[in-house]
């Protein structure tokens, strides 16, 4: 492979230098070019980027964009061509390129993260962060005032209005085979909330054989009568809701009679019976 040193370059050098592209056009004399095999161009050591712009006659033209600040070189490359009528490939060195220096003049001088849009996502992370803490914070506290607003307006409300507030509704619901479970259920709540309020002592865990004996052996404020009537409707309400039994319309009118009797013994006069006191 013969390697050429007698052509001519011509470029502008007006329009050669940092970041400019210019056409550099290789004149060889007695060679006639057809095509551009390989051009050697390493990047790291030249600075420039480059590409065939065309091949005509006896000569080569070359794009090159140079990103150093004054001279660069251009590189080298392989080429076939014709030579007193034979085809031949041929070497061309590379060939400095003589361009003015420029001075850059940094007009912004902004912080690097600005020029470059570097992103911190830290700040926004815990902006984040203390947003969903308020609120968290903010649910929390409505959900336990709420719960504490609940269980005062339960305590502001006298225990003898509620019971029979909560028995006058469950009387105007009409028994069916669907619903019987739940009235029994609401009948035994009432009264063993009432129990619970009234006498303080824990009536809403307490079995029904368990209420009873307190009623008969701890506390001293509920009449002989006022108990039977609470033992009968425990009796009712607990066949209902473990035996599966099916109760009548009359057995749901019984339950609500008698806790009807034991609210008025406590709004008309003291439940405390003289046969429980003579016992």
């Amino acid at each position: 492979m013969e390697t050429i040193t007698n052509f001519d370059i011509v470029y502008d050098t007006n329009n050669t230098g940092f970041l400019k592209e210019s056409l550099i056009s290789f004149y060889f004399k007695g060679i006639n070019p057809e095509e551009v095999l390989m051009i050697t161009n390493d990047f790291a050591r030249n600075s420039i980027s480059v590409k065939v712009e065309k091949v005509i006659s006896n000569s080569v033209e070359l794009r090159i964009k140079s990103f150093e600040l004054s001279n660069f070189k251009t590189p080298a490359f392989y080429l076939r061509g014709k030579q007193n009528g034979l085809v031949k490939e041929f070497f061309v060195p590379e060939i400095e390129i003589k361009s003015s220096p420029r001075i850059l003049s940094i007009t912004n001088k902004k912080p690097v993260e600005e020029i470059f849009g570097f992103f911190d996502p830290l700040p926004y992370v815990l902006i984040l962060i203390v947003i969903l803490t308020g609120v968290a914070g903010f649910f929390l506290f409505k959900f336990f005032r709420n719960k504490k607003d609940k269980t005062l307006k339960e305590f502001e409300i006298d225990p003898l209005s509620e019971f029979i507030e909560n028995l006058e509704k469950i009387e105007k619901i009409q028994l069916n085979e669907k619903n019987y479970k739940e009235i029994f259920s609401e009948i035994s709540e009432a009264l063993r909330r009432f129990l619970e309020r009234k006498l303080n002592f824990n009536a809403l865990e307490m079995t029904s054989s368990e209420i009873i004996l307190y009623l008969k052996y701890e506390s001293r404020e509920v009449s002989e009568d006022v108990i039977k009537n609470i033992d009968e409707i425990l009796k009712i309400t607990d066949r209902v809701k473990f035996a599966k039994y099916f109760p009548s319309s009359y057995e749901k009118d019984v339950c609500l009679k008698k806790a009807m009797e034991i609210a008025k013994s406590y709004k008309n006069q003291s439940p405390i019976g003289t046969e429980k006191e003579g016992a």
